[in-house]
């Protein structure tokens, strides 16, 4: 769900339209070695529709200028406003394109899909799981550019820098390898999700 609009103060701290120097944080920097086959609704995703888990084409990492953060803009808050948010069933995981309800994975997947058709380089985008600040799985998309990784969040309606995100209290669990074909823990995964376990009591109330 998209949180409270006094928190979109994360915005306004570090607007995407800063010194041409700044930079917006790198997921890369805080993965580890240990890949894995990926989330149970992505394998699913890639077994049924293999075309959407294709190894990409294009640069591994899009430009940051104006007319390209404006497209960021406009596709993130589309998709964010097309699908009215629904949670799935306990233990459900279901990929889909632009349906008329959904969760984190499909606003995702929808927005990716939506800047791949709108010319953006297939290569520069992955998807990520991670923890929120109030410690719910969350799945978002990244967008690799040349100032940083930016996040398209179904939480937020602008595009937001991985680093504010982290600081915030985002703690990344794995993220889609660039050619697609699995993906690759976090660095202090296995202990973030320890941490989350330990404070989650029987009937999941924290």
């Amino acid at each position: 769900m998209r949180l409270p609009a006094f928190l979109l103060f994360l915005a306004l701290l570090f607007p995407l339209t800063t010194g041409a120097n700044a930079g917006w944080g790198d997921i890369d920097a805080l993965l580890g070695a240990e890949r894995f086959a990926g989330p149970a609704g992505w394998v699913t995703l890639c077994t049924e529709q293999r075309r959407l888990c294709e190894p990409p084409s294009g640069a591994a990492r899009a430009g940051s200028g104006a007319r390209r953060l404006g497209l960021l803009d406009a596709v993130n808050a589309g998709v964010n406003r097309a699908i009215l948010p629904e949670s799935e069933p306990p233990g459900a995981d279901v990929w889909r394109l632009s349906p008329a309800r959904g969760d984190c994975d499909d606003y995702a997947l929808t927005k990716r899909e939506r800047l791949e058709a709108s010319g953006w380089p297939p290569a520069s985008l992955r998807f990520a799981t991670l923890f929120t600040e109030e410690d719910e799985y969350h799945l978002v998309l990244l967008v690799e550019t040349d100032r940083g990784t930016l996040v398209l969040d179904n939480r937020f309606d602008e595009p937001l820098p991985l680093d504010d995100l982290t600081r915030f209290g985002y703690r990344w669990i794995a993220v889609e390898d660039r050619d697609r074909q699995g993906w690759r823990l976090g660095r202090d995964a296995l202990a973030v999700v320890a941490a989350v376990q330990a404070r989650v009591v029987p009937g999941g109330v924290r």
